[in-house]
């Protein structure tokens, strides 16, 4: 027998006011000697703005953007009825992996969601849609009842775990799931074991020896 040497997971953001000079001229009379009165000039304050009309925008020589009431706008804002006004946000949504309860819930396009997300009742989560292991990180592409497609979902989500059908040991699941040492698919019943090295590392009791190799398997207690 032999087993594969390592697994591979597989796929399941007023310019200033000018001075005014008001000035009022007398009737010419018929006298040529008469003094004209002296002009007069006012008190040398700035001249009022003139009134906006509420609700026109209106470019400000110091403002970025728009004044709108007397008041600059900020970026990205308009003058609505007479007030700065910011757009609608726009509606966020969920990328894979973020809490959902319906599909409109997930985001639909993205450089993680290249043939769109579904929302999974399963874990409640966003998962982006594949068609095989490569169209995900995780290298899992995991069946979807029902549907055409799979979803990327963790790899262990696509492994075999002990006692499963396996054709190599590819297939089987590693870590946790396997056991403390991982697993191997054994030809003798075509099925994933976790690896062993003594009787107290498996449930049954039974660590069953694998021809050429240091380690065994975990096997019915009848194998012992």
């Amino acid at each position: 027998m032999s087993r594969m040497a390592s697994l591979g997971l597989v796929a399941v953001v007023a310019a200033s006011a000018l001075g005014v000079l008001a000035c009022s001229g007398a009737s010419g009379g018929g006298g040529g000697g008469s003094t004209p009165p002296p002009v007069e000039q006012d008190s040398g304050g700035p001249t009022p703005e003139p009134a906006q009309e509420a609700g026109v925008d209106a470019p400000g020589p110091s403002c970025g953007n728009v004044t709108c009431g007397g008041t600059c706008c900020a970026a990205g804002q308009t003058c609505q009825a007479g007030q700065c006004t910011s757009p609608a946000p726009t509606p966020s949504c969920q990328a894979p992996g973020g809490s959902c309860s319906v599909n409109t819930d997930c985001c639909t396009s993205g450089p993680n969601e290249l043939q769109g997300a579904v929302c999974i009742s399963n874990d409640g989560e966003c998962h982006a849609k594949c068609q095989t292991g490569s169209d995900c990180e995780s290298g899992c592409c995991a069946a979807v009842q029902g549907e055409s497609y799979g979803v990327c979902a963790a790899a262990t989500e696509c492994c075999v775990a002990p006692g499963g059908a396996c054709t190599s040991t590819a297939s089987c699941c590693q870590g946790s799931t396997a056991g403390a040492y991982g697993a191997s698919c054994i030809s003798n019943d075509n099925a994933c074991h976790s690896i062993c090295y003594g009787n107290s590392d498996c449930a049954s009791g039974c660590c069953a020896a694998v021809t050429g190799e240091s380690w065994g398997v975990c096997a019915a207690a009848s194998n012992c």
